[in-house]
């Protein structure tokens, strides 16, 4: 502790980035869990907005479907020319 006090106080540095590295010192755990949480806040997003698309896709064939005429041939017919 001694010695992270003593480093800090011989560097050249402004009080904010003094702040910093005390934090980074004397508390790593706060940075990991900070870390943690932005990765957990990552997938989190990531899910939503994969199942948001599957959804949107889902919806899209579903409403395609039901626009077609049901039970009829959707292929063009070929009219010949006379």
């Amino acid at each position: 502790m001694t010695c992270a006090i003593t480093t800090l106080s011989a560097m050249s540095v402004d009080r904010a980035e003094q702040f910093t590295l005390s934090l980074l010192i004397h508390y790593p755990q706060y940075l990991l869990w900070g870390v943690l949480a932005a990765i957990i806040a990552l997938i989190a997003v990531n899910l939503l907005v994969c199942s948001w698309l599957s959804l949107a896709r889902y919806l899209c064939r579903k409403i395609n479907r039901a626009d077609s005429p049901a039970g009829k041939n959707t292929q063009a017919v070929e009219v010949p020319n006379d």
